[in-house]
């Protein structure tokens, strides 16, 4: 995956919605499964790096079926935890890549993610307790 602060790439997201057609006078035929990919523009606050994007080794994506996405991208040396807001964008965001002729393209959407640095701090464990007299 490429991600970039300054020209966003695009990340390839599978919906889990899957159509299943199945013929209702044959049950022993085999469910037919549709597949649809959807894709979306991650957009980086641009504080975040060039040489940590250029080295991510490791990403997930939870919580975007709720429009709120937390994305944590790792790289041998640090976790970075983004939060985002899925958005309708006016128009469409096109997407370019190099093929062997040159610039070529690829895909588009309409959705964007538009995402903030989030700093998980530990919890402080406090130590309660009752007074009792006696």
């Amino acid at each position: 995956m490429m991600l970039s602060s300054t020209s966003p790439s695009p990340t390839q997201i599978s919906s889990e919605q899957r159509g299943t057609k199945r013929a209702r006078e044959q049950e022993d035929e085999s469910p037919e499964e549709e597949e649809e990919t959807s894709y979306v523009l991650l957009q980086l606050p641009d504080s975040t790096e060039a040489s940590f994007l250029s080295s991510i080794s490791q990403y997930s994506i939870m919580g975007l079926e709720f429009g709120q996405p937390v994305i944590s991208l790792k790289n041998t040396r640090e976790e970075r935890i983004f939060r985002g807001k899925l958005q309708d964008v006016a128009g469409s965001l096109i997407f370019f890549k190099n093929g062997e002729e040159g610039v070529e393209y690829y895909s588009h959407t309409s959705k964007k993610i538009s995402l903030e640095r989030v700093v998980l701090k530990e919890k402080d464990k406090k130590l309660t307790g009752t007074a009792t007299s006696s």
